[in-house]
């Protein structure tokens, strides 16, 4: 079975509304889930919360694939560099940065999607694709590094109603990993949720290392500025 049918099986399953519908779907949201509100409200009751945080962790230990993170501290950036860049536009730059590498490095393409986030800043993202691949990024990485790599000089631009499976992974996945990191370097004291805890256990060793000595700083995360 397909990662998206996977994913869609693991939604119907806990999540369903109409069993007789077979197109019927949940678009899974973090936010919403976290508070158990909307679509998600069945998971106030303890038992059916336990049952769909185990389904999910032993989800992701099955699912092959890699994380990466790109984190950006933008109050750090402005107070570092007097005409500093986009963060957002920086923190992926330096995310399609690592993609490509990993691409390049096991002789294989790919393409990207983003979740759409309306009108401008749809377009200044488009933009800022389309500069790194036909120029080469901040780091002085030539163009073709990116174009040998990626199969589309264009950004691929969804909306979450969409149901694009790996979206919705990204979705439930950024901010739990975001303050792993962010713990890891002591840069922020948080208590972790003993969920929290459990879904670093599995995704700690999805994140992509060095093929030199299995670091992940630099490979699987990426800090700026340090």
């Amino acid at each position: 079975m397909q990662f998206s049918d996977r994913l869609e099986a693991l939604k119907r399953e806990h999540f369903k509304k109409d069993v007789d519908d077979p197109h019927e779907t949940i678009i899974l949201h973090r936010e919403e889930i976290v508070k158990k509100s909307g679509e998600f409200w069945k998971l106030r009751n303890d038992e059916k919360r336990t049952t769909w945080d185990d389904d999910f962790l032993r989800f992701i230990i099955n699912t092959d694939f890699k994380i990466i993170l790109s984190i950006v501290d933008k109050l750090r950036l402005q107070q570092t560099y007097p005409a500093p860049w986009h963060p957002y536009h920086l923190a992926f730059t330096y995310l399609l940065q690592r993609y490509v590498f990993e691409l390049n490095h096991i002789n294989r393409q790919g393409d990207v999607m983003a979740e759409s986030r309306g009108g401008t800043e749809d377009e200044l993202l488009k933009k800022a694709y389309r500069k790194v691949y036909v120029h080469g990024d901040i780091a002085r990485n030539p163009a073709k590094v990116y174009q040998q790599a990626l199969t589309s000089r264009e950004i691929k631009l969804k909306k979450k109603f969409k149901n694009i499976a790996g979206l919705q992974l990204a979705d439930l996945l950024v901010n739990p990993l975001k303050k792993w990191v962010l713990i890891r370097k002591g840069l922020i004291e948080e208590p972790a949720s003993e969920f929290e805890k459990r879904l670093w256990v599995v995704a700690e060793p999805k994140l992509r290392r060095s093929p030199y000595d299995g670091g992940i700083e630099g490979f699987g995360y990426v800090i700026f500025p340090k």
